[in-house]
């Protein structure tokens, strides 16, 4: 086994600092007498090294014991430079540094959202401010471009009291006919006559007072069967009352909009009378079959004469003619008139009020009169011919009441 060769003091120092040599290790043998032969032959066989790079990491000879008579000495890098150390951090995980970033950044954000929240109230109140001046030109538009048949309280009231003159007149001259003990139960229109009184039937019989039963029943019925129900439509007056009602519905949740009802109302109307002229349409088959079974159960429920019924028929078909065709122009009015019935007290008594009714005759008693029977209902309007004003009511018909008890 050949002897591990020395390696000179110059070289060993040389390879310290040479980076070719890091990681590796060179032996030297301290205690033991090397040949001078192999040191020459080591010397020859050595290859020149290229000098030592600057920027390399520097190299650190250690030593380990590895008996007594021998030592090894191993080169390795050196330990490099740390660079300063970051601020320790805080209970979040974030160094100070980033928390005061973070806390600026949200004050950066916040001014920014704040001025944007201004941006837009400032934008509101102007959208605000054209939306309003937009409605109002609107209605100043509806009140301008009024739809067709629109007409005067002058126009319509003489028509409603036409109608009721016609009404009293026949009431008048109806026949006393059989006594009236018990209503079938059969007959359709029984809970119009009890709506009038509970004593209706002593007051049927009483050839005084029933007139007066008489034209509160007429009335009941045209009420009740009639008006507001768009039969001058013809055949399409249900699914048109229908959509009504439920547009009606609709306007109770919100009172700001019973004009947008009422324009509808109005508008429908009018196209509905325009199709029936352009395609040359009478709804003169529905109609009469419409008051025919009106006429029937009027005299089945008062049971008239079959020798009187000649003369009530005539008259009871004028009488809903007149009310087919007041209803319409109801219909056509943006202005809302309704039908209007009087509801008793508290305690189940309807008070006489001056301002709302007329009685039949003159009072024999003074002081507080309470109405024993409504004879006809009062024509109420609600609104005007521009579509506003629905909270105020005007009284164009007092309603009919007798304060004569029975």
């Amino acid at each position: 086994m050949s002897p591990i060769p020395s390696i000179p003091q110059s070289h060993t120092q040389s390879s310290i600092q040479s980076p070719t040599e890091t990681g590796g290790a060179v032996l030297e043998e301290s205690k033991h007498s090397q040949d001078p032969e192999s040191v020459a032959e080591n010397e020859d066989h050595e290859r020149p090294r290229p000098p030592s790079t600057p920027s390399s990491p520097l190299l650190k000879a250690e030593t380990f014991p590895k008996d007594k008579y021998c030592q090894h000495t191993v080169s390795q890098p050196a330990k490099e430079l740390t660079p300063l150390e970051e601020p320790a951090c805080n209970m979040t995980g974030e160094s100070p540094t980033a928390q005061m970033t973070l806390q600026e950044a949200s004050e950066v954000n916040y001014r920014s959202l704040q001025t944007r929240n201004e941006e837009l109230e400032e934008r509101y109140a102007e959208l605000w401010k054209d939306w309003k001046q937009l409605g109002e030109d609107l209605s100043d538009l509806r009140a301008n471009n009024q739809p067709l048949g629109q007409l005067n309280d002058t126009d319509l009231i003489p028509s409603a009291t036409q109608l009721k003159y016609n009404i009293s007149n026949l009431s008048q001259q109806w026949p006393g006919g059989r006594q009236m003990k018990n209503a079938p139960k059969e007959v359709q229109y029984l809970p119009y006559l009890q709506s009038i009184t509970p004593g209706y039937r002593t007051l049927l019989n009483d050839p005084d007072r029933r007139p007066q039963i008489i034209e509160a029943f007429i009335w009941r019925v045209l009420t009740g069967e009639v008006f507001g129900r768009f039969h001058w439509a013809g055949e399409i007056a249900p699914s048109v009352g229908d959509l009504e009602n439920w547009l009606a519905a609709i306007t109770e949740s919100d009172p700001s909009r019973y004009s947008d009802l009422r324009m509808w109302t109005s508008k429908t109307t009018e196209l509905l009378l325009e199709t029936l002229v352009d395609q040359e349409q009478e709804p003169s088959g529905y109609l009469g079959r419409l008051k025919r079974g009106i006429v029937g159960r009027i005299l089945k429920a008062l049971r008239v004469p079959e020798n009187s019924k000649q003369g009530i028929v005539l008259q009871l078909d004028d009488i809903l003619d007149r009310a087919l065709e007041l209803d319409k122009e109801f219909s056509q009015q943006v202005a809302e008139w309704e039908w209007h019935y009087a509801e008793a007290n508290c305690e189940e008594r309807l008070v006489y009020d001056q301002n709302l009714m007329v009685l039949d005759g003159l009072p024999k008693k003074k002081g507080q009169k309470v109405v024993k029977l409504v004879v006809s209902p009062a024509l109420v309007r609600r609104g005007d011919t521009k579509g506003k004003n629905y909270d105020q009511e005007t009284i164009g018909m007092k309603m009919g009441v007798s304060c004569k008890g029975f």
